[in-house]
């Protein structure tokens, strides 16, 4: 709840203080009554979704108040993302707990709600999006995306199961003969590499450990799966802003389904083009602004603006026309979703 502790490790030589820092702490803080606008106007919240939603996937707990930076882009969209770091305690099967606590893994860890470390040790971004509701439904869905995709339903046959392939694949690529010999590894792992050696027993341990987090994500219901073929339409457009700053120009989306829908690697093509990153999830019967320009966009003059807790990404490459185009949003596999 504090800067104290931290260090700045760029950016220090232009600006020594911690203003900007203190400012995202007091703007995630429970204190704040527009905490979940502040969210929107300050968090690149596709980046920092997905990375929660890997954290939930790989059951990584030694994240909460530690092992990680916070990066802004000061320079651009004036957005805070959350950078990993330190990943080497995942896919644990924990059956003792440890420094006196058991992590489960809830994808809520590190918030408030599911504070594993103890009292006092949960992270203020990770509690912000667990408990501002319509941020909480879109952390949900990116985090089913990767369940359906990556980890698989409990029921997925042995066979098809792509990560526990994964495995599969690389192991097959070791010369277990080779590695015993390398003196690297010394007389404590003398033979660790043989059939009956260690290695092969911790890939028999980390597809245990992909099993039980497969199941304990699905059997704990914490999402429910997107319907196929969601529908996405394009709402308003400002094609000529007042202050003739064309980077202020923007696109709705609008999603008037009762459920949140993840847009990841769609794509705007034709008048504009847009690839829409990794995390961007639309929720139930909310609006996404798609602009040149996340920071110019909130500093329009006028509404739609700043300071309203829009949902905003910028980056699209190109310009809307006055003169007429035509703009595609297409979907997963090619679909077109719909056309402006």
């Amino acid at each position: 709840g504090t800067t104290a502790g931290m260090e700045k490790v760029n950016g220090a030589e232009l600006d020594p203080s911690f203003s900007d820092l203190s400012e995202l702490v007091a703007g995630l803080s429970t204190s704040n009554p527009t905490r979940g606008d502040f969210l929107f106007d300050n968090v690149n919240l596709p980046e920092v979704l997905n990375v929660m939603s890997v954290y939930a996937l790989i059951k990584h707990f030694d994240r909460n108040c530690h092992n990680y930076f916070v990066y802004r882009d000061s320079y651009g969209s004036g957005e805070w993302s959350l950078i990993p770091w330190d990943i080497d305690t995942v896919w644990d099967r924990l059956t003792e707990p440890v420094y006196g606590f058991y992590f489960a893994g809830s994808p809520y860890d590190g918030s408030s709600d599911e504070t594993s470390w103890g009292p006092g040790y949960w992270n203020y971004l990770y509690d912000a999006v667990v408990d501002t509701p319509v941020v909480h439904e879109m952390y949900m869905r990116r985090l089913r995306t990767l369940m359906d995709d990556l980890l698989q339903p409990p029921s997925t046959p042995s066979g098809s199961r792509q990560l526990e392939q994964r495995i599969d694949q690389w192991a097959a690529k070791i010369d277990w003969e080779a590695k015993a010999d390398y003196d690297i590894w010394g007389e404590i792992n003398e033979g660790a590499w043989g059939t009956e050696g260690r290695f092969p027993a911790g890939l028999s341990q980390l597809k245990e450990s992909i099993q039980d987090r497969r199941t304990y994500l699905y059997n704990n219901n914490f999402t429910t799966p997107e319907p196929s073929n969601p529908d996405i339409v394009f709402g308003a457009a400002d094609i000529e802003p007042v202050s003739g700053n064309q980077d202020e120009e923007y696109l709705q989306l609008i999603n008037d389904n009762s459920y949140a829908v993840d847009i990841s690697g769609w794509q705007l093509r034709g008048g504009i083009r847009h690839t829409f990153a990794p995390g961007t999830v639309i929720p139930s019967n909310g609006i996404l602004y798609v602009t040149p320009d996340s920071a110019a966009f909130r500093n329009r003059s006028e509404g739609p603006t700043g300071g309203q807790g829009l949902y905003v990404q910028g980056g699209y490459k190109g310009q809307l026309s006055r003169f007429g185009e035509t703009v595609e949003l297409v979907g997963d596999n090619e679909r077109l979703v719909d056309t402006f």
